[in-house]
């Protein structure tokens, strides 16, 4: 409830870019991906590989489109400066 709220409220709409950084198993990737709709994405990354695992196999058909991607990194300094490829982080 209180992703779908923020989501509300940060005014995530069709054909957005999002980049959600740290998303563990994808609380949020659902209404994230239903939102941006196929006009739009969602790049998720973690850490943490067993977690990206499970986005794999509960987002197949997501997956499947240019809708959901998922990436492993551990930020640290690689973070800067995306500001300017993502409306929302």
């Amino acid at each position: 409830m209180l992703k779908a709220k923020l989501i509300k409220r940060l005014n995530v709409t069709p054909q957005m870019h999002v980049l959600d950084l740290g998303c563990g198993r994808g609380a949020a990737l659902s209404r994230l991906t239903n939102t941006v709709t196929s006009t739009g994405s969602v790049t998720a990354i973690d850490r943490d590989q067993d977690s990206l695992g499970l986005i794999h196999t509960n987002f197949k058909e997501s997956l499947g489109t240019n809708i959901l991607r998922t990436k492993q990194v551990d930020l640290g300094e690689k973070a800067k400066n995306w500001d300017y490829y993502f409306e929302f982080m």
